[in-house]
């Protein structure tokens, strides 16, 4: 009988959070295996954010064999749209252990929409698709009760807090319901709550009985999954931290005389937000100039509180300049730690005035980075800022000042890796990589390694064969793709 694997996806998770959590008893089940499990750092990518990490982790291979660099993909020169299923060049491991005849189940994995049909999967879709979809037929009953996700932190409020509360005891039913009747031996579950949460209510985790609730239901599916597993990972896309600087890339272009500022947003976030929230926040544009005089602590604090007077209730929220990508030679994309430069002779002038500023760590050219056939799809420079010493990298927006002092909650590279089983010896592996997890679970379950991988097998995880052996996944995975469309 073959073997069984259930990961558990904690979207955001750091381990300074998930060790308060396990002791304060929000999460019994997880405690019960921590001694016996083997534990590291999993480090994300650059940028370490959802689309990217997440598909690195499923594939085993970096952004530049799988095509995923951010939320949004640059086309025709300037304009933005957001990714979808069609823009991941790689198989992930549900469709992987699929084509080699093993059965899986993936829900809420990014990116998984709209859905490839291939036989001897089930998916239910994530968090960024605009409908919830669902494949085969026979997971109709289950995506019934399974509700869509709502970013809940734009409204950091006990409001937004209940719903997500309420939606989180139906999620995690639809999930235990299904990993205990659907037969699988892959299973891949992302909860997206932990970074919802942490991005709304950071400083209330550990003092927040729903937010503890939250948790102690998110921990029933790790008790299913070790009831019904061989092996069980949990693992985190990027952690989480607080930073007390912010650094405007685009400042710092438009100080340079790179970029240029307009009103015109060309930027939209995912709009997952809940209708009944949406009427509540009204934006005001205010420029750059006396931006800095206005969000002042104490200045801010007065004029939120007479606008929610004067308008019933009403949050306001200021809204600067954005960057002008048709008329700036060069600018930075939120959420992609990136710079696209249109003139490429002044790549190495901005990489030495990005080594020159206060609170960046690492500047690479995308080269240096990523190795594939789909790198030229990436930013031509990449930076990392200084996590550890409290900075991060900000908006798409142009500021007065390249660098602020504001406290923000945002992602941290340093992300959680679990492993429980039988063939687990339970001991502190260090680092450990995104794309070392797709190699390690075929390998456990004596299935070949993608020819390609950029991984390898973690150790402490069973017993490596004699013999590794290798497959062309991509090339079998693109030609039942063919055959899909020609179905459709």
């Amino acid at each position: 009988m073959s073997k069984r694997v259930a990961v558990i996806g904690l979207d955001g998770m750091p381990w300074h959070i998930l060790v308060k959590l396990v002791k304060n008893g929000a999460m019994p089940n997880l405690k019960k295996i921590m001694s016996h499990s083997t534990k590291g750092i999993l480090k994300s990518t650059n940028p370490p954010i959802t689309p990217t990490a997440w598909t690195s982790m499923t594939t085993g291979v970096n952004p530049g064999k799988h095509g995923v660099f951010g939320f949004m993909k640059l086309t025709k020169g300037t304009d933005l749209s957001i990714l979808n299923s069609y823009d991941v060049r790689y198989p992930r491991l549900h469709e992987m252990v699929a084509l080699m005849g093993l059965k899986s189940l993936c829900v809420n994995l990014p990116l998984t929409y709209p859905i490839y049909k291939i036989r001897n999967i089930h998916v239910i879709s994530d968090w960024m698709a605009p409908i919830l979809s669902f494949y085969p037929e026979k997971l109709r009953k289950y995506a019934a009760i399974y509700p869509e996700y709502m970013l809940y932190h734009f409204w950091s409020g006990q409001e937004a807090l209940q719903n997500l509360f309420e939606d989180s005891i139906k999620r995690v039913e639809a999930i235990n319901i299904m990993i205990e009747e659907l037969n699988w031996n892959v299973a891949w579950i992302v909860y997206t709550e932990p970074d919802n949460i942490f991005h709304g209510w950071y400083e209330d985790v550990f003092t927040n009985n729903i937010i503890l609730g939250i948790f102690k239901k998110i921990d029933e599916t790790i008790e299913k999954a070790v009831n019904l597993s061989d092996l069980v990972m949990i693992v985190s896309d990027h952690g989480f931290s607080k930073f007390d600087y912010l650094l405007s890339i685009n400042t710092l272009l438009y100080k340079l005389g790179f970029a240029s500022k307009t009103w015109k947003r060309k930027i939209k976030e995912v709009d997952h937000r809940p209708i009944k929230f949406k009427e509540k926040r009204v934006k005001i544009k205010i420029p750059s100039e006396i931006y800095k005089f206005l969000s002042l602590k104490q200045i801010k604090f007065v004029l939120k509180k007479v606008f929610s007077f004067l308008s019933g209730g009403k949050d306001i929220r200021a809204e600067i300049p954005s960057i002008d990508l048709e008329k700036s030679k060069a600018f930075y994309l939120s959420h992609t730690n990136g710079i696209w430069v249109k003139t490429h002779t002044l790549i190495k002038q901005i990489i030495e005035s990005l080594r020159k500023t206060e609170g960046i760590k690492g500047v690479w050219r995308r080269e240096e980075v990523f190795h594939g056939p789909y790198v030229s799809l990436a930013p031509h420079i990449l930076i990392s800022p200084d996590y550890d010493n409290g900075y991060q990298l900000h908006s798409s927006s142009i500021y007065p000042d390249v660098i602020m002092k504001s406290t923000v909650y945002d992602h941290h590279p340093d992300g959680v890796f679990i492993a429980y089983g039988q063939e687990v010896s339970p001991g502190w592996v260090g680092n450990i990589n995104c794309e070392d997890i797709v190699p390690t679970i075929l390998n456990y379950l004596d299935l070949p390694l993608p020819v390609d991988t950029d991984g390898k097998i973690i150790r402490g995880i069973s017993s490596t064969p004699e013999k590794v052996r290798y497959y062309n996944y991509l090339n079998h995975w693109l030609l039942s793709r063919r055959l899909y469309k020609l179905k459709i």
